[in-house]
């Protein structure tokens, strides 16, 4: 893998390799080691000084220093000490009789002698002393060959950078990398170092976890060089396209079978030349305690395997293989692939599904449609081959149903037992609950644990009850006045989970039903507007229903006298879908009146008619969108609404600008006169479609009848009746009439997936149970 090169490791490269190349590579000059003592101080004094000042002194004093040369100044060895080299000339110069010149006093053969010995042995003695000692070395930077050989060292790769450097100078001694040449840098030479790092650092390639260098500077070419690499090494073990042979292998779990049963696989890939890890691999996987499918015939084929078996079984198992998967070369790694519709994704395996191109495709749907009376369905699924080769796939084999989850057949294992169980038998005493959820509603002071101890009824059981039906007893409202015509208010149900559509879109932000995805209300604070899909103005609120439930935007009135309702809906979602039906509702204690209500055609807008109302403290205004006809396909709507004082006072709520910037601040939320629960977001059943928690109830049924008595005081005797109806329907056999609200009832109660078993296993009372639940 390589990544393109960036600046910020071109600039890195450039400091460090132009910096490194201008530090020192000797040291700084040191005071010399101090020589090991000698006696020789007095010799010098009293011996060869006098010679000197007898036969030289005339000639190199301080005062004529001839030739450059002063032997007047040297008074004691530690000043012979720091100027060696002027005493090497001197014992030269007497040894060849050069000095003192002819015509000038000359010292004897001895007294020569002796001055030459006495220096040869001190200058020996201060050799000795100083032996380890290098000598000054100057701050010096590299050469031109030592900065290409230590770019080499520090990339791993022969670059030589120094090539359009200006040459090295050879200083006197003729050497280019004698440090008094080195110890200056021009400012032409420090140009080209930082040119030179920046072309080192484009060869540099950055991987996954660092860098490496290449001797080439483009992604082609760093590609192929890695892909070199990936063949070299499978090379000695591998085919060319990077397969492993697994006939040895193979051949070896089958020979050595003894062996490695008693733990010896690393005796055995040793003495086979095999690698050792993918040995133990195969040896674990025909080793399987309880091999599945066609591998188990196999693991059978190669537990009965003897040498001359292998051929055989190598063959078999390649010929599947190859149908089921094809190897992808190396350096081919990154395949593009379809994993399902509409998915289009990179692959990074080694080997990837071998997908044949499909002769022919259809999709099976077969209707399940028992009698009445009828338990049990079996259905067969199969194929006959009747020319040529090739094979049938059963692609998902799976259950499917309106408004219903997707149950796989593979699946069964983990959802299968909830339908083994007979439901109507479980229903023989739902009038006495039905009874208890009454009695709960009327008497709400009364905990359903007291109602079920005292009935003799399951507790959990009756909890489902009173949760799914939502039984609200009706509350005695005047005949006069604005509610004369009202009707029951539907229970409303805040939507209680925080969301954000996307973390890229952090304005986009809202709530819904916990767990769903509908229904939901989303807000966006930005100063655009944005698709989600569907078009949600800047700082604008939309809302989306399902077919069972509505979603809306409750307002709580907080004073009493008389406001103005104006605002607006819009379908948000043009492309699909058949547009949505909106309310408006006056809502008091459990009662509502209609103020205003229309439907809306796909990708339509309406005005909501500015329209006055009384309202008293806690009344509700609600503004409700619902599905139309039962479809909720792209029903995403654009909402805005604004209620007015009427009166002096000419306080003003206004649903975007108190809510759309600050939508997660809280269910129900503030309004902008610091009123904390003015505004809720709330959801409830379709008043088209169903009653009771989550509008699983058709109101035509006879539980819907029955939920309409039991609300009633007065009808107590109707609620009883219905009671022990709704017991006949659900504890007998299915309705034949599909569409009859009893039916639709009696699928959503009776069978696994009704809301009464939610948080309840039915199996607890034993599957296939024909007794009733006590």
């Amino acid at each position: 893998m390589t990544v393109r090169n960036t600046p910020g490791l071109a600039l890195f490269v450039s400091a460090f390799v132009s910096w490194m190349t201008v530090l020192c590579c000797g040291l700084a000059d040191s005071p010399p080691p101090t020589p090991t003592p000698s006696n020789s101080r007095d010799d010098f004094v009293e011996k060869v000084r006098p010679v000197l000042a007898k036969f030289c002194f005339s000639c190199h004093s301080t005062k004529l220093e001839k030739g450059g040369v002063d032997l007047e100044q040297f008074r004691s060895p530690a000043d012979i000490r720091r100027r060696f080299a002027v005493w090497e000339n001197v014992v030269q110069q007497i040894e060849t009789g050069e000095m003192p010149p002819k015509g000038k006093p000359r010292p004897t053969e001895a007294e020569a002698k002796m001055v030459v010995a006495w220096v040869r042995d001190f200058l020996r003695q201060e050799a000795e002393a100083r032996r380890s000692d290098p000598g000054p070395a100057p701050l010096r930077r590299l050469s031109h060959a030592e900065y290409d050989r230590t770019i080499r060292d520090l990339t791993g790769v022969d670059l030589r950078p120094a090539r359009e450097f200006p040459p090295d100078g050879a200083a006197g001694e003729g050497f280019t990398n004698a440090a008094e040449a080195l110890t200056d840098i021009s400012p032409e030479l420090f140009a080209k170092y930082f040119a030179a790092a920046k072309q080192i650092a484009e060869h540099a390639v950055l991987l996954p976890d660092g860098f490496r260098f290449s001797p080439s500077k483009t992604r082609r070419d760093w590609t192929d060089e890695g892909t070199a690499r990936l063949r070299a090494f499978y090379s000695p073990w591998a085919a060319d396209d990077g397969r492993l042979d697994f006939v040895p292998y193979l051949k070896a779990t089958i020979v050595h079978r003894d062996a490695l049963r008693q733990g010896r696989l690393q005796e055995v890939a040793q003495q086979e030349k095999l690698n050792a890890k993918y040995l133990g691999v195969l040896w674990q996987f025909w080793n399987q305690p309880k091999p599945e499918g066609f591998l188990a015939g196999w693991c059978r084929r190669w537990r009965e395997a003897r040498a001359e078996d292998v051929p055989a079984l190598a063959a078999s198992i390649e010929a599947a293989r190859a149908a089921m998967w094809r190897t992808v070369k190396v350096g081919n790694y990154v395949q593009a692939s379809w994993n399902s519709p509409g998915s289009y994704v990179e692959s990074l395996s080694r080997q990837v599904p071998a997908d044949p191109t499909p002769l022919g495709s259809v999709t099976l749907r077969l209707p399940i449609q028992p009698a009445p009376d009828q338990s049990e369905v079996t259905i067969f699924l199969g194929a006959i081959e009747e020319q040529g080769e090739g094979s049938v796939n059963w692609l998902r084999p799976r259950f499917e149903g309106a408004g219903k989850p997707t149950l796989l057949l593979s699946d069964y294992p983990t959802f299968g037992p909830a339908f083994e169980l007979r439901y109507p038998p479980l229903f023989t005493r739902t009038a006495k609950y039905l009874a208890a959820v009454r009695e709960a509603a009327l008497k709400p002071e009364t905990s359903l644990e007291d109602i079920a101890r005292k009935r003799q009824l399951d507790v959990e059981w009756l909890k489902r009850w009173h949760e799914t039906l939502a039984l609200v007893p009706q509350a005695k409202v005047p005949a006069d006045g604005e509610f004369a015509n009202s009707i029951p208010a539907s229970p409303l149900t805040l939507l209680d989970e925080k969301v954000r559509l996307d973390p890229s879109r952090p304005h986009l932000a809202g709530w819904r039903k916990r767990g769903e995805e509908l229904p939901s209300l989303v807000a966006n604070s930005a100063d655009w507007a944005e698709t989600v899909p569907g078009r949600i103005p800047a700082h604008g609120i939309g809302v989306h229903p399902t077919p069972r439930e509505f979603v809306g935007v409750a307002w709580r009135s907080p004073l009493r006298g008389t406001v103005r309702i104006a605002g607006r809906v819009e379908h948000a979602h043009p492309a699909c879908g058949n547009g949505v039906d909106w309310e408006l509702e006056h809502r008091r204690q459990d009662r509502a009146r209609i103020i205003a209500r229309a439907d809306i055609a796909l990708g339509t807008a309406a005005a909501i008619a500015p329209v006055e109302c009384h309202v008293e403290p806690e009344d509700q205004l609600l503004l409700r969108i619902e599905s139309k006809d039962g479809n909720h396909y792209c029903d995403m709507t654009a909402i805005a609404w604004t209620i007015s004082e009427s009166d002096v006072a000419r306080r003003s709520w206004n649903l975007l600008k108190d809510v759309a910037d600050s939508v997660l601040s809280g269910n129900p939320h503030a309004d902008g006169h610091g009123h904390a629960e003015v505004w809720s977001f709330v959801r409830g059943p379709s008043r088209h479609s169903s009653r009771g928690k989550d509008g699983v109830i058709p109101a035509e049924s006879v539980l819907g009848r029955w939920l309409d008595a039991a609300a009633d005081p007065a009808k107590h005797m109707q609620a009883d009746q219905l009671a022990f109806a709704v017991q006949t329907l659900l504890s007998g056999a299915v309705p034949t009439d599909e569409k009859s609200p009893d039916r639709l009832l009696y699928d959503a109660l009776v069978g696994p997936e009704s809301p009464l078993f939610v948080g309840l296993d039915p199996n607890r009372w034993g599957p296939r149970r024909d007794d009733s639940l006590g």
